[in-house]
């Protein structure tokens, strides 16, 4: 066999879902389905389950229509958490509701820029990191919101909004 049907082998195996993880055969689908946080570790993503379930109800959905229709079937789709993270994220020098600077408890080091807290509204626990080191920040994310799977149901539109693109 050689390199390049070998490599053809391996992009086809993502497509299709010949590997692990779920089978992905219509890219809007995935792009409604597949939830991948930004910082690697933290905060909540779908189960397997719930998202091959996701994929399956929306390949269904445009099965055997138009292009035009397709698309408006799969506008405004969304994806719903079973458990979803609760945050606040603050800076020094921001203002709260009521007009107050806010006053941060700067404990653990010294930053070049202002300090931020990033604080769990679920148990009250926070994070102090840099204002503008993303390092700093996703490590506080993976600290107070650590990754996990959940169940999930994906929305659709109703289809009777879509008759006139749907014939």
């Amino acid at each position: 066999m050689s390199g390049k049907s070998c490599c053809s082998f391996i992009i086809l195996g993502a497509l299709c879902g010949c590997g692990s993880g779920p089978v992905v055969k219509e890219p809007r689908c995935a792009e409604i389905c597949l939830n991948t946080p930004e910082t690697d570790g933290a905060w909540s993503v779908c189960n397997t389950k719930s998202t091959e379930e996701c994929l399956r109800s929306c390949a269904a959905r445009i099965e055997n229509v138009s292009g035009a229709c397709a698309t408006c079937l799969l506008e405004y789709a969304r994806v719903e958490m079973s458990e979803t993270y609760s945050s606040n994220q603050f800076c020094a020098g921001e203002k709260d509701a009521k007009g107050h600077e806010l006053v941060l408890d700067t404990s653990g080091g010294g930053c070049a820029a202002d300090y931020c807290h990033l604080q769990s509204c679920d148990d009250g626990t926070y994070c102090v990191y840099c204002d503008g080191d993303r390092a700093s920040r996703e490590e506080c994310e993976r600290k107070l919101f650590p990754r996990r799977e959940v169940g999930c149901l994906v929305h659709f539109r109703p289809s009777n909004q879509c008759y006139l693109m749907c014939d």
